[in-house]
């Protein structure tokens, strides 16, 4: 299994994958069925507390609302319980976001939250090297933070799950501004960015060949070229884990193969 984390190192510190360059953990990531694949059914936690589930269930729906409602990505109406063991254990084919007060050591403790993806690399080191997701979890930290629903005190988490629902559709970070993305890389405890931006919407329609089709009759015709090309592959693909960190120190993570990838940091 290959497994990966999106994090700042020193020069020098990348990781090569088993069969290609670390480059390859950037690769599209996408839930190969396209528009098909969604509603996802994604489970809160029951230990979140109501003011908090409902910020969590509005920022599910900001995805869809920032492509006018063609898509619905993400149903939020059940809960679950925590897992409370090792990163690998939240592979159980139950999609979900988990309120962790106990954060695991595995990750650093500078993570705010982290979305840990597991999926299929198609392709490796061609030009349609691709990552078909096929499950995928969020976890925030409040062991190491505070969050807040209502501008209070604490990082405000509506702003922070938005940000790992984009990971969790198969969008990466965009460094390109705070104004333009709620992908970026970074938020501070005064970040307040609540709906998708420019450029999320933009990738996100790119991603999956939304237009202005309805779910009902779409034509994911996008991204059904990228599943055909992975289908198409004599290549039984790799499994890989990816664990995308939105960090308070300033930094953006990757890690891949139990290594982190190089990658810009902010400070």
């Amino acid at each position: 299994m290959v497994v990966g984390t999106i994090a700042c190192q020193p020069p020098g510190t990348s990781e090569l994958g088993s069969r290609g360059s670390s480059a390859s953990a950037l690769a599209p990531s996408y839930w190969p069925a396209g528009q098909a694949a969604f509603p996802l059914n994604v489970k809160i936690s029951q230990d979140f507390l109501s003011n908090e589930s409902d910020a969590i269930s509005t920022s599910a729906s900001n995805w869809s609302g920032s492509v006018d409602n063609r898509v619905t990505f993400f149903n939020t109406t059940s809960t679950t319980t925590e897992k409370g063991g090792s990163l690998g254990s939240y592979n159980d084919g139950e999609f979900g976001i988990y309120k962790l007060t106990t954060w695991p050591a595995e990750l650093p403790g500078s993570a705010l939250a982290v979305t840990q993806i597991f999926g299929l690399r198609k392709n490796i080191g061609s030009s349609n090297e691709s990552i078909e997701i096929t499950h995928a979890d969020i976890m925030v930290n409040y062991d190491n933070f505070s969050f807040s629903t209502n501008n209070g005190s604490g990082y405000d988490l509506e702003t922070v799950v938005l940000h790992e629902f984009g990971h969790f559709l198969g969008l990466g970070h965009d460094s390109s501004s705070v104004s333009q993305s709620v992908m970026y890389p970074t938020i501070s405890r005064y970040t307040s960015s609540r709906s998708p931006l420019e450029n999320d919407i933009s990738n996100l329609k790119e991603l999956y060949g939304i237009s202005g089709a309805t779910q009902s009759n779409a034509g994911f015709r996008g991204i059904a070229s990228i599943s055909e090309r992975s289908e198409q592959s004599s290549d039984p693909g790799e499994l890989v884990v990816i664990q995308f960190e939105i960090n308070a120190d300033g930094s953006e993570r990757v890690k891949v193969n139990n290594k982190y990838i190089e990658h810009n940091c902010k400070h």
